[in-house]
């Protein structure tokens, strides 16, 4: 019989370790458990992708994210002038056009 309790009681005491590894102290919230969550992509280009353009930006794009992809949108948007932009719930790419007149933009006012 002592058996029997010690074994509940070592595994009462497994569980309470293992919330407690999955506490977060500054949150005071048990920690998500990130990898297990899509995350969903949405790409906006001036021009519509092929579908071999959106396989590649979306392999790239897994290499970055340890996690499941969930839906992917695509949305094209005049404004980023040339290049693509990459957002998702956790990340944000952006290789534009109006990225590189933006950059440009500051250098010139930054040396006035």
């Amino acid at each position: 019989m002592d058996n029997v309790k010690e074994t509940t009681y070592s595994q009462f005491v497994d569980q309470i370790m293992d919330q407690y590894r999955q506490y977060d102290e500054k949150t005071g919230r048990i920690k998500k458990d990130e990898s297990q969550e899509v995350e969903n992509l949405t790409i906006r280009s001036v021009v519509p992708l092929t579908e071999a353009e959106k396989r590649q930006i979306i392999a790239l794009f897994l290499k970055k994210i340890d996690r499941p992809l969930g839906e992917v949108n695509e949305i094209i948007d005049p404004d980023l002038v040339t290049g693509v932009s990459i957002q998702s719930e956790s990340y944000y790419f952006e290789v534009s056009g109006r990225q590189q007149l933006s950059h440009m933009h500051d250098m010139f006012h930054a040396k006035s």
